[in-house]
């Protein structure tokens, strides 16, 4: 180890000299520990039988996003090309339609972003009631019996 104490080192070995390469050892271990846990809950894939519907836009002009995999918390989606200026933090209205409910609306927040058409972006919903958190819940369960882990 180096002269930085808790930092691990990585040595490089260059014209016979060794340089001394830091990398701060809490950057690593704190960045792993986010993404864990931001992975706590299980995520499902939709089947062709067994559809979850996502839909942006206001009164009858409405973009149907296609749908990566589904989470208690959010959802996974594919980035459209009116959505792409979305970052991170940007809320927007959602529509959700599950198998046996009725669609509902809720606020999505953005969590992860490709920031490109075709790329994906992960969205947070923040303000699900009982009710539509219960829906949401049977569906990821539906798909997990039916084997559809990612």
């Amino acid at each position: 180890m180096g002269p930085y104490g808790s930092f691990l080192s990585f040595l490089l070995e260059a014209s016979g000299k060794v340089v001394d390469l830091p990398f701060p050892e809490r950057a690593w271990r704190s960045t792993l520990g986010r993404m864990q846990e931001r992975r706590q809950n299980v995520r499902v894939r939709p089947a062709a039988d067994y559809v979850v519907a996502i839909d942006v836009g206001s009164g009858l002009v409405k973009e149907r996003i296609s749908v990566v995999d589904v989470a208690v918390g959010g959802v996974a989606l594919v980035v459209s090309e009116h959505f792409v200026t979305l970052g991170l933090g940007d809320e927007f209205r959602v529509g959700i339609t599950l198998p046996g409910v009725l669609r509902f609306e809720t606020v999505g927040t953005i969590r992860y972003t490709q920031g490109r058409v075709g790329g994906r972006y992960g969205v947070h919903f923040n303000h699900l009631t009982a009710e539509q958190q219960t829906a949401l819940s049977r569906a990821v369960s539906e798909l997990l019996e039916r084997g559809h882990a990612v």
